[in-house]
């Protein structure tokens, strides 16, 4: 016999046709960097992103602001963030909602769809997350692309 919480499943599953599973991404962070990230998605003339083991892999520059012409990949996935080296070793960041709330460094994600796809969060400790500006998702400005 099925439980009320097994039909419940079933049926979103069923009947939620927006559900969808990805692989996640992979997250490069600059060894040391502590601030806002922002991932803008959709930018005419932008490198697209490029895919290592299955994952979109983001590199994020020393801004903090990476560009993309990718769209945002919705779905459940598992994201994996990394302090990268100059020499390119990288080092797992703990992140929020799995590790306690007292060690993770990367958290407070915010999502924005429209009018600009925008993916942010903070990097380092949270008793550090107010000094430093959050960056108002709405009106992002896309920096002017280096060529």
């Amino acid at each position: 016999m099925c439980s009320q919480s097994d039909s419940l499943s079933s049926y979103f599953l069923a009947h939620n046709h927006s559900l969808r599973i990805s692989a996640g991404d992979s997250v490069l962070i600059p060894s040391g960097y502590v601030g806002w990230v922002q991932i803008i998605y959709a930018v005419p003339g932008a490198p697209s992103l490029s895919k290592e083991n299955g994952k979109y892999l983001l590199v994020v520059p020393p801004s903090g602001i990476l560009q993309t012409s990718s769209l945002l990949d919705v779905g459940y996935g598992s994201d994996e963030y990394f302090y990268v080296s100059s020499t390119g070793g990288r080092v797992r960041l703990s992140l929020e909602g799995i590790e306690p709330k007292d060690t993770d460094i990367i958290h407070s994600f915010r999502y924005q769809s429209g009018p600009v796809q925008i993916k942010t969060f903070f990097v380092g400790p949270r008793s550090l997350i107010h000094s430093y500006t959050e960056p108002d998702l709405v009106s992002s400005p896309t920096v002017p692309l280096s060529k």
